[in-house]
């Protein structure tokens, strides 16, 4: 027995020669190190077992010490196994439905990850408004725009290309005096019908800009009109789009010189009912009344908030406005579709 009381493993026993006594040496090492050590080790080994006595083995032997141990996730209080957690995804998947288009810009496209450089952002045709502060002081025939006739295709617009050329004409200012105005643009068609299949009481020549916002917008006046009225819209009554002049309160060349606006004065919907911005916009000094001036009033709202015109004029401007709407694509912009 070891003087611990615990019996010594067989296998740390060192084995005798052949005549029954030990080595000088061996006996040294005996008394100075293995005895020690399994004074120490036995009690060990005994109450760890083979875990402990493989440790000490090592240690005897001299070899390598054994690694670090593996990490085991943590047990609840209540012993309840934890399930291990899921390997990260290689590739994240992009969300579906609406979210997948807000998360284009934070997510690299499939594209991007291949090497391949990704297709720049479609703007849509009908968002024209011009939002640079720094131009606004800028009033000139509007800049032409690539590819006119393939994005009036793409509009679903039928046009037919017609010019306006540049010059310069007299014509009499405020003050009454005869003035020198520029008028005509670069890129002018008229306009034979959009995609909402609105008719006109006169074709309106306009830039190719102002086509396209004018698609648009038949698109938006249908949407309103069904939404407050019922009905879906027939006819527009316009009284113009260009004439070649100043505007009557403001020392500038009006958007009209550039067939670059539009006046609506009146709405024909397929039942037959007759809607006049003079009639149905409603008192200025009170909150619309009637589905008409909803309509109306919602309708020049968004035409204004959606970009699809850079000015937008109604009663609310002023009283040169009591009777249409007045749309254009000017480089500055004119909110006039809320009171003063």
């Amino acid at each position: 027995m070891h003087a611990s009381g615990s019996p010594r493993p067989a296998a740390l026993e060192p084995r005798a020669t052949g005549s029954g006594r030990l080595p000088r040496w061996v006996a040294i090492l005996r008394c100075t190190v293995i005895e020690p050590v399994l004074a120490w080790a036995c009690p060990i080994a005994v109450r760890r077992a083979q875990a402990s006595l493989g440790l000490l083995l090592s240690l005897v032997s001299c070899g390598d010490p054994p690694g670090p141990p593996v990490a085991r996730a943590p047990v609840s209080a209540t012993s309840a196994p934890v399930a291990p957690a899921a390997a990260p995804p290689e590739v994240a998947r992009a969300p579906e439905g609406a979210a997948a288009a807000a998360s284009t810009a934070a997510a690299p496209s499939a594209a991007a990850q291949s090497g391949v450089a990704p297709a720049a952002p479609v703007v849509p045709d009908y968002e024209q408004a011009d939002l640079d502060a720094d131009n606004d002081l800028l009033v000139a025939p509007p800049v032409p725009i690539d590819d006119c006739p393939k994005r009036l295709e793409r509009a679903q617009i039928a046009f037919a290309p017609t010019q306006l050329p540049l010059k310069r004409e007299k014509t009499v200012g405020p003050s009454g005096r005869a003035e020198v105005v520029a008028c005509g643009a670069e890129q002018v068609v008229v306009y034979l019908g959009g995609p909402a299949k609105i008719k006109y009481n006169a074709a309106p020549t306009l830039t190719c800009r102002m086509a396209l916002a004018l698609g648009r917008f038949e698109e938006l006046a249908q949407e309103q009109a069904l939404k407050h009225l019922g009905q879906r819209i027939a006819r527009f009554k316009h009284l113009g789009t260009y004439s070649c002049r100043k505007m009557v309160r403001f020392d500038f060349v009006s958007e009209h010189s550039y067939a670059n606006a539009i006046d609506i004065e009146e709405i024909t919907l397929e039942n037959g009912a007759r809607l006049s911005v003079k009639k149905n916009f409603g008192a200025l000094d009170a909150a619309p009344s009637t589905r008409q001036s909803q309509f109306l009033r919602s309708l020049a709202r968004r035409a204004f908030d959606e970009r699809l015109f850079s000015t937008v004029l109604t009663p609310f401007w002023d009283k040169l406005h009591h009777d249409h709407f007045h749309l254009d694509l000017a480089r500055y912009r004119v909110d006039g579709t809320r009171p003063n």
